[in-house]
C-alpha cells in the first residue's frame, strides 16, 4: 500500500473513494439477488465487486465475491461481505488517503 500510495499519489486517494463511494450500492445489488434467488444478477453483481475490490487490494472481499461469481459461496459470504465493508473501507482511506 505505501509503495502504490508513493508512486500513484495522484490516484491513490481517489481509487478509496471511489471504493467507498459504489460498493454500498453494488452490495445492495448482492443481497437483492441473493433474497431473490437470482443467480444470474447474483454472478453479475459479484463480478462487479469482485473487479472493485481487486482494484484496491481488498483481498479478503474479493476472494468472497469471486466465490459468489463462481457460485461455491459459503451460506454467509454475503453477510461476511457486508460486515466485511466498513472495517476495509476504513483501512483503505487510512493507507490510500482520501476521505471517508
Amino acid at each position: 500500500m505505501r509503495l502504490f500510495r508513493r508512486d500513484y499519489a495522484d490516484v491513490a486517494g481517489r481509487l478509496a473513494e471511489l471504493f467507498a463511494e459504489t460498493t454500498p450500492e453494488l452490495l445492495g445489488s448482492l443481497r437483492a439477488a441473493h433474497e431473490a434467488g437470482d443467480a444470474d444478477a447474483l454472478g453479475r453483481a459479484a463480478h462487479k465487486l469482485k473487479g472493485s475490490c481487486q482494484n484496491v487490494g481488498a483481498s479478503f472481499m474479493a476472494t468472497l465475491a469471486s466465490a459468489l461469481e463462481r457460485g461455491d459461496a459459503t451460506a454467509g459470504a454475503v453477510d461476511e461481505l457486508e460486515a466485511a465493508y466498513e472495517p476495509t473501507r476504513d483501512a483503505l482511506i487510512a493507507a490510500l488517503g482520501g476521505a471517508a
